[in-house]
């Protein structure tokens, strides 16, 4: 129940062109640096008071919740890299400097060329 919160709770962005996800381990821009490498290899990026996800891609599922029973009805691989918000973090600052240093735009998953990006 507690992952099910959790995405629930979350939202993912992804960059409009593709960052080199080592580069992303070494993050430093703006007062944004990387808080933690965790033991799967995801980056958590603060700016001293919030934090931001990032994780390679792997097989993205959508899921349809119907009668309040959360189904799968697709799944697909994405290999680029998936930023994450989750609960009450505001990453504006994070994402302003990840913009900022990659020339990029990340797009939240709310956004129509989220989809496309991620080869729903």
């Amino acid at each position: 129940m507690l992952n099910y919160l959790r995405c629930k709770l979350s939202t993912e962005f992804v960059p409009d062109k593709n960052i080199p996800f080592p580069r992303i381990k070494t993050f430093n821009h703006n007062g944004v640096t990387v808080d933690t490498i965790d033991e799967e290899g995801d980056v958590i990026l603060t700016d001293g008071k919030n934090y931001f996800y990032a994780r390679l891609g792997s097989e993205m599922e959508t899921i349809s919740f119907e009668e309040n029973e959360p189904k799968i009805i697709s799944s697909h691989m994405y290999k680029g890299v998936i930023f994450t918000r989750y609960g009450g973090n505001d990453p504006e600052k994070i994402i302003e400097a990840i913009e900022s240093f990659f020339d990029v735009r990340l797009i939240s998953e709310y956004e129509d060329e989220f989809d496309e990006i991620v080869g729903e």
